[in-house]
């Protein structure tokens, strides 16, 4: 296997650096580099972007991993985007870049191949999402022949909740990433390359590519109905956080995946590679905005609006900003219930968007920077509450930092795998770390997280990396996943997080959910045992 080759940027003195990394071969890729790239970079506040051996050579792997600081929670985030990046990555001689300093003044970066050019951004500054990507595709680079990175104008007004987007209907959500890159004066960034690579056995190749290309046909649900297909299952064990989680029930079938495609003359796209197309968009006022579940019951039933035509003007209108759907959503569902406001009045919330954006008054200033948890606040360590109330284990993943959107959370696939059934606490914790590291493979190759089936086969990861000359053994995979989680432990400990200072809203132990009423004690224990038995050790 080639040592993998990642290009740093240095915004402060507009330079660049193409360094290759012997000693991170072993590491797999993804995730692996990424993480050990932070570290050797930590003192100076990294951003690092990474792909994997699979990426943009095998279909459904089009993931790149972001590792950074989050501006949120002030500790290490991981998330990952879809779209053509990792595409064009590889395409122009890379698997990833490392973003180091700050640029004096808004910068637009532009990578073609081994043509690097740092210039004046400001004539995106204050411009719409959508907006910003219209104007970098009729007049840098060539439309289709590149992939795009932009921050939205909420992570310039200093909104710690905005992702960084990606080929305008991808992003890298949960974390700030949109808001890490305008701290550093970064608008946009854009990866040209038309490179190409021989590969070592093109029979095996070609064999394993079909094998993946059949298992990935069997995905029809996800491609037809989205992730917004998760509704359906939420809505019959009741666990559709209604209303700031007044209650957990959810009425009518509008919003459900077929209905609300209908009713929204949705269309669907995919990622660079993909066969799948898993990316929905639908049709509002002023142009197409995607949607998956997490936005849709975020800026939905959470804020009690259960039709699609209101849902979608509260999409467009976080969209054009700049906002994370699910930690907006967790805001203004916190706002309505102790302001005393009206669950389902969608011009109030639209409203409300507008005057946190502006930050003027103090209760905006307050949600500036992270979703505080405060009484009758659903934030979890400075997140949105990503909207599964299926028990303790999807709870437990946001708090513990181990999945905060629907790609990464295990938990909320195991809370369903433990409905009606009493489990220990330390039972639950063991499984929900133990399904840790199969994703953390997936992660370092970098599958996609929601073809999970696929990527976390080891059988499958070995016969592609196999084809493509990585001499891995399955023993080296399985181990390699779990140095990397524990790297990852070691990194969030490194940057402040603690889980035993985790504070719990006391929401989550009131309305029941398809495990009952949750248990604040039994919760706090599952939390220790992670902590004295995985957690603290590694340290």
């Amino acid at each position: 296997m080639v040592a993998p080759t990642f290009l740093q940027l240095n915004l402060t003195s507009r330079t660049f650096e193409v360094k290759s990394y012997q000693d991170l071969i072993p590491r797999i890729g993804g995730l692996g580099w990424a993480l050990a790239l932070y570290e050797q970079f930590f003192e100076e506040e990294p951003i690092v972007l990474a792909g994997g051996p699979l990426s943009a050579v095998f279909p459904g792997a089009s993931k790149t991993v972001a590792v950074f600081r989050s501006p949120q929670t002030g500790f290490l985030a991981t998330s990952f985007a879809g779209g053509n990046l990792a595409r064009f990555l590889r395409a122009a001689g890379y698997q990833g870049l490392v973003i180091l300093g700050r640029a004096s003044s808004p910068t637009m970066a532009t990578v073609d191949e081994d043509k690097i050019e740092f210039t004046d951004a400001s004539r995106f500054l204050g411009l719409e999402t959508p907006k910003v990507f219209e104007l970098v595709s009729s007049s840098a680079g060539v439309p289709g022949r590149q992939s795009v990175l932009a921050t939205g104008p909420a992570a310039e007004k200093g909104i710690g909740y905005s992702p960084l987007y990606v080929d305008e209907f991808f992003s890298f959500p949960r974390g700030g990433l949109g808001r890490a890159f305008a701290s550093k004066n970064l608008k946009v960034l854009t990866v040209a390359g038309e490179k190409s690579e021989e590969i070592a056995d093109e029979r095996r190749y070609r064999e394993v590519f079909e094998s993946l290309y059949r298992k990935l046909q069997g995905h029809r649900d996800l491609a037809q109905l989205g992730t917004l297909r998760n509704l359906a299952v939420e809505k019959k064990i009741s666990a559709v956080p209604t209303n700031n989680l007044a209650e957990s029930s959810l009425l009518g079938e509008e919003l459900l995946a077929p209905s609300f495609a209908e009713k929204m003359a949705a269309r669907r796209i995919s990622c660079g590679g993909c066969p799948v197309g898993c990316i929905h968009l639908l049709k509002g006022d002023k142009r197409f905005t995607f949607y998956d579940y997490e936005s849709v019951a975020a800026l939905g039933p959470l804020l009690g609006i259960f039709e699609p035509v209101r849902v979608a003007a509260l999409l467009e209108k976080a969209w054009g900003l700049g906002l994370d759907p699910v930690c907006l959503g967790t805001v203004l569902a916190y706002l309505t219930e102790t302001e005393k406001l009206n669950f389902g009045n969608e011009e109030t919330y639209l409203t409300l968007t507008d005057a946190l954006f502006a930050g003027r008054e103090p209760w905006a200033r307050d949600f500036r920077e992270s979703v505080p948890v405060y009484p009758k606040s659903l934030g979890i360590t400075g997140l949105g509450f990503l909207p599964y109330f299926n028990g303790y284990a999807s709870l437990l993943s946001q708090v513990l930092f181990l999945g905060a959107t629907t790609e990464e959370n295990r938990g909320f696939l195991l809370d369903l795998d433990l409905l009606e059934r009493e489990i220990d606490p330390a039972e639950l914790v063991n499984q929900l770390v133990e399904a840790q590291y199969p994703k953390t493979l997936a992660e370092s190759l970098v599958g996609c997280g929601y073809l999970a089936s696929v990527f976390e086969d080891p059988a499958t990861s070995f016969s592609a990396l196999q084809a493509l000359g990585a001499e891995f053994s399955h023993d080296h995979l399985q181990k390699t996943a779990r140095d990397t989680f524990r790297q990852k432990l070691i990194l969030q400990h490194r940057t402040g997080f603690r889980p035993a200072d985790v504070k719990i809203p006391e929401k989550f132990f009131q309305v029941p959910s398809p495990q009952g009423v949750l248990e604040k004690e039994k919760f706090g224990r599952m939390v220790q045992i992670y902590g004295d038995k995985f957690y603290d050790p590694i340290q």
